[in-house]
This record gives C-alpha cells, sequence and structure tokens, in this order.
C-alpha cells in the first residue's frame, strides 16, 4: 500500500472519530507509524469540535437508543460518542434517563433480579420496556413513577422492609406504613425445608463471596439456617484467614480512632474488613492501649 493511499484511508477514518490504536488495527499497521504519518503530514479531525445540535442530540439519546445508531446520526465513531458522552457527565447511561433497571430494583429489595423479570415483570405486568444501552446490549428498564404504581396494586409480593427509605427518590406516602407492617408481619424463613431452586442460588452466591449475612437478606433465611444448609452441601468457606496485626498498623489504628476516624475509614486505610477493625478496637480498649468511648457512629 503506498503512503499516499495510506494517508488518504488515515485521513478517512480519523475523522470518523477512530483513535490511532483503532486505525492502525483497521489497516493492518502499528500505531506508532499511525501517529508518525499523522504528524508528518498534519492530519487533525475535521469533526473534533461538537456542535450544540450534536450535544443536545446526544443527551436527548443516550441510554435510549444503541451506541450504533447514534453514531449513524451523527456521522462519528461509538468509540468517539462515548468518550463525549463520559465528558458530559454522561458516562452511566442509566443515570441519563432517570429510569430503574431489573437488577437495581433487585439490590434494593435484597432479591434475585430473576424475581424481578420472571415474576414481578412477565407475570405480575410490572410496566417495563426492553431497551438498549450500549451497543446492541439490553436491559429491563423501569420508570419510578410506573414501579409505584405497580408496587401500590401489588404490596403481597414484596418485602418494603428489605428497602432503605428514600433509596429510589422521593417515596409515596403508603411506603413508610408498608415497610413498618413488613417488619413484624414477615419474619425470616425459619424452620422451612429447602428446596432445590433455593440450594442452586445458595451455591452460586457462595461463589460470589457474598457474606453470610447478604445471603441470608436475598433468600429471607437466617444467618444460622444458611450456616447449616452450607454445611449439608459441602461449600467450603472462602473468607481469608486473619492476618497477624503489625505493629504499625495497631498504631495507625489509634492514631486514627483519637482523632474521631470511623472503623470504615481506618478499615479503607489498612485494607482490612471493617469488622476486623471493630474486634481489634475492642481489643485495645480492653487493654488500656486505646482512649476511645463507644460512639453509635463508629
Amino acid at each position: 500500500m503506498q503512503n499516499k493511499e495510506i494517508i488518504e484511508k488515515i485521513k478517512k477514518l480519523y475523522n470518523k472519530g477512530l483513535t490511532q490504536k483503532q486505525v492502525g488495527e483497521k489497516l493492518n499497521i502499528n500505531q506508532s507509524k499511525v501517529s508518525y504519518l499523522m504528524k508528518k503530514y498534519n492530519i487533525k479531525p475535521r469533526n473534533s469540535v461538537w456542535s450544540q445540535e450534536e450535544e443536545e442530540y446526544l443527551q436527548r439519546r443516550y441510554g435510549k437508543t444503541t451506541l450504533k445508531r447514534i453514531a449513524k446520526k451523527l456521522g462519528r465513531s461509538e468509540n468517539a460518542i462515548e468518550i463525549k458522552a463520559s465528558r458530559l457527565g454522561l458516562s452511566s447511561a442509566l443515570e441519563a434517563t432517570g429510569e430503574l433497571t431489573a437488577a437495581e430494583i433487585a439490590k434494593v429489595f435484597k432479591i434475585d433480579a430473576h424475581v424481578v423479570v420472571d415474576k414481578w415483570i412477565k407475570n405480575k405486568a410490572l410496566k417495563a420496556q426492553y431497551k438498549a444501552v450500549r451497543c446492541k446490549r439490553k436491559f429491563w428498564r423501569i420508570k419510578t413513577e410506573d414501579f409505584w404504581k405497580w408496587a401500590k396494586d401489588n404490596k403481597e409480593i414484596i418485602n418494603f422492609s428489605k428497602l432503605e427509605r428514600n433509596i429510589l427518590g422521593k417515596e409515596p406516602s403508603w411506603v413508610d406504613l408498608e415497610r413498618k407492617k413488613d417488619f413484624k408481619e414477615k419474619p425470616k424463613r425459619q424452620h422451612q425445608f429447602w428446596n432445590e431452586l433455593e440450594d442452586r442460588r445458595l451455591k452460586n452466591m457462595w461463589k460470589s463471596n457474598l457474606s453470610l449475612k447478604e445471603i441470608a437478606e436475598r433468600l429471607n433465611r437466617s444467618c444460622s439456617s444458611i450456616r447449616h444448609r452450607s454445611k449439608r452441601l459441602g461449600l467450603v468457606p472462602t473468607r481469608k484467614v486473619n492476618i497477624p496485626w503489625k505493629k504499625e498498623e495497631i498504631e495507625t489504628l489509634i492514631n486514627m480512632k483519637e482523632k474521631g476516624a470511623l472503623d470504615r475509614e481506618i478499615a479503607w486505610e489498612l485494607g482490612r474488613s471493617t469488622g476486623n477493625i471493630s474486634w481489634k478496637r475492642k481489643e485495645l480498649i480492653k487493654q488500656g492501649k486505646l482512649n476511645w468511648q463507644y460512639r453509635r457512629e463508629a
């Protein structure tokens, strides 16, 4: 391939918004040569500056249609669209639309996403749309107002005690009443037989390194029930062995605690779990090495 032909191809691809690396891959030449030729022949992308109309179009459509369609409409590469979206604060297409995914709803109610999709959307008619977010990948998307309207008519299948207050934005007035009611009326499932589906879910969650408490919440069972069942299924605990404390770590814990740091902040600093920090703090207090009084937020 002659240099003149290569240069024309580089110009054409670069004007579409491709990076030097992507141009090199398309033309089967290394990135360093692409960079050299671009500098030598002063090749610059003609469409590097976005117009106000283009930005407004991107803000309207990002997250509602595929990147491929947006790229075609604006005459730019999918990579250029993603970079611009990130600069405009649209790095999360889901946040840009103000809609929820099935996975997000499952997370706040501490249940599996398949419950939201198979039972709530498909069987109980929760209004949702299967939309593209990035490229060809699609997600179930639910408008917040549609969810609350549906939830009001389907209270009996939802455990509102799992829902953190206002995590989905401002809640309807009836939600807090249901939350309090469910705290009393929907206890953990104890002394109930395990079925095959629950065993499968337990095994999958166990592999995901979720804590005992998180698994218990998702399966709506007590921690002791999860512990006994995991032993019966031969599931080996995946937690790491406690690492001995170094002198420097103990000094850091004492200094940070005396300055008012929270356990979770010390955990982040030392790379240990919050539970491990809490245990060590109590031990140091008993030994008289830490002069600190309990605070609710610690």
